[in-house]
């Protein structure tokens, strides 16, 4: 027979792992359209449109789009980032390389943030407002100087995504273990 502690086990074990997969696919969206945007939906733009204003203002629709979704795999990662740090920083303890690898992934996370704040609500509204406006000159200056930005985004995501990995060292196996002592 079952205990009202198994139950909570269960329902323990249950809750983090549905948290764990939901910061997982947020993440994957994250990173998944982020590639996708700089590997296909970008160097596809050129073969759309002669003009380069009008390619211009098209990527500046898809990125307000994709613009939404990153926001709100942002909030989702925030929040289920810190429900799994609260859960699993107890039973993990901070054996190495779990802090080494979390201060770096919080670190970038954070760097992250400010760069695609920076780059979207900087760079992004001058880059379609210069097309809209005709200024090809104004609009390949600030490229110059959004473009190892945007680099420089991708990068920080893939850091990220290899960070996580090191968070779950073989003590995770123990984890049910200690949840039910």
């Amino acid at each position: 027979l079952l205990t009202n502690r198994d139950h909570m086990w269960f329902f323990m074990i249950l809750l983090d792992n549905l948290v764990l997969w939901v910061h997982l696919i947020s993440a994957m969206v994250l990173v998944g359209g982020s590639l996708f945007f700089w590997l296909v939906a970008i160097p596809e733009s050129y073969s759309l449109q002669g003009d380069e204003a009008k390619r211009t203002q098209f990527v500046g629709r898809l990125a307000k789009r994709f613009g939404k979704v990153v926001i709100c795999t942002f909030i989702i990662l925030i929040g289920s980032g810190l429900y799994n740090l609260m859960r699993y920083l107890g039973p993990l303890g901070l054996s190495a390389p779990f802090p080494l690898a979390l201060s770096l992934k919080l670190i970038l996370f954070s760097i992250l943030l400010l760069a695609i704040f920076l780059h979207n609500v900087v760079y992004g509204r001058r880059i379609v407002r210069y097309a809209r406006e005709g200024k090809i000159h104004e609009l390949q200056s600030i490229r110059r100087w959004s473009r190892p930005v945007s680099y420089a985004n991708v990068v920080l995501m893939l850091l990220i995504t290899f960070l996580a990995i090191l968070l779950w060292p073989a003590d995770l196996m123990n984890y049910d273990n200690h949840l039910r002592d």
